[in-house]
């Protein structure tokens, strides 16, 4: 991944060296069941599967990069924070704006204005589509990093959450992700609240 790291900051001719010893710091944090380095490199991969569908890969990978490197379970601006280390690290490159736009989008509770933005927010969730005992195993770890939260209260929360997404006409803003997830990850997802 560090290779990977470097080459995309190499595209835009920033270094990436200095930085990339603070993001793995952040995602190796104590806590962080899900929202890690396997999960930015599952986006990644679903990136390089996807990759053709973007009109902007290198905004896009930046995105991936940062959207989750703030994450705390008590606090409800992750993603401006993200954004704001996002944008100090690309200190007014191109891109930059475009880079916070892609991470803000990520909150998944507003209206997706544009193509790359559907496709890194479908990207996110897809882990809702998996299959039921990978699923499980997220939702495992989610409830793991709000371990803080007592069991009512989680389940009331994480059952505002889920449902939200079953309110949606759709819970994926893309044809294909839609075709190949969207069943689904609605199974998987009534699944879970019935469990509550």
């Amino acid at each position: 991944m560090e290779a990977r790291w470097q080459k995309l900051c190499e595209t835009i001719g920033v270094e990436g060296g200095r930085e990339w010893e603070r993001i793995t710091q952040a995602y190796r944090e104590p806590g962080r069941a899900y929202h890690n380095l396997d999960h930015i490199a599952d986006c990644l991969t679903q990136l390089d599967r996807h990759g053709d569908a973007f009109e902007d890969v290198v905004s896009v990978e930046f995105a991936f990069w940062f959207h989750d490197v703030v994450y705390d379970t008590r606090a409800n601006d992750n993603e401006e924070r993200s954004a704001d280390w996002a944008c100090n690290f690309l200190d007014g490159q191109p891109c930059t704006e475009k880079v916070r736009a892609l991470i803000l989008s990520t909150k998944h509770h507003q209206p997706i204005d544009q193509c790359d933005g559907a496709l890194i927010v479908d990207i996110d969730l897809s882990i809702l589509g998996s299959d039921s005992d990978r699923y499980d195993l997220y939702a495992k770890a989610i409830r793991e990093e709000y371990h803080w939260v007592e069991n009512s209260a989680y389940r009331k929360g994480r059952g505002n959450v889920l449902r939200s997404f079953l309110d949606r006409e759709f819970i994926y803003h893309t044809p294909s992700f839609r075709k190949d997830l969207e069943t689904m990850a609605q199974q998987n997802i009534r699944r879970e609240l019935e469990a509550y």
